[in-house]
């Protein structure tokens, strides 16, 4: 079961705390203080340089080890898999890549009423099983 939580702090507070659990691993919660969002509006797919970029800012003392990206075309098949793959798997660096179509979706769950995070749940999960 997929379960994410988004609570803000005080209104003094400018943190933000995000717990990931089913992330497919018995027991094992992701949680950040921080969310590190990067938006790319590259007419290409982007690879392993854009990937390794956001890494670099992803550390559990400081920013914490969730980044999104959007990226109009989302990543490419080969550089972007493999180096998302490599910083979970060896970094414990949770990196989710999001193109139009996926953010669009987002934002219609949203307006429809429903829970715009499932998608979110969703892609952690084929993330996961693609392992």
């Amino acid at each position: 079961m997929f379960r994410w939580n988004l609570t803000f702090g005080s209104p003094r507070m400018t943190s933000i705390r995000i717990s990931v659990t089913g992330l497919g691993l018995p027991g094992r919660t992701l949680t950040t203080g921080y969310l590190v969002v990067d938006a790319k509006n590259y007419s290409r797919k982007i690879g392993k340089t854009e990937i390794l970029q956001v890494a670099n800012y992803l550390k559990p003392q400081g920013a914490g080890l969730v980044g999104l990206i959007f990226s109009r075309n989302g990543g490419d098949a080969a550089g972007c898999a493999h180096t998302l793959r490599e910083q979970w798997l060896i970094h414990q660096k949770m990196i989710l890549v999001f193109d139009d179509v996926e953010v669009e979706s987002m934002l219609s769950a949203k307006e429809d009423g429903r829970v715009p995070e499932e998608m979110i749940g969703k892609k952690i999960e084929h993330f996961r099983l693609s392992i």
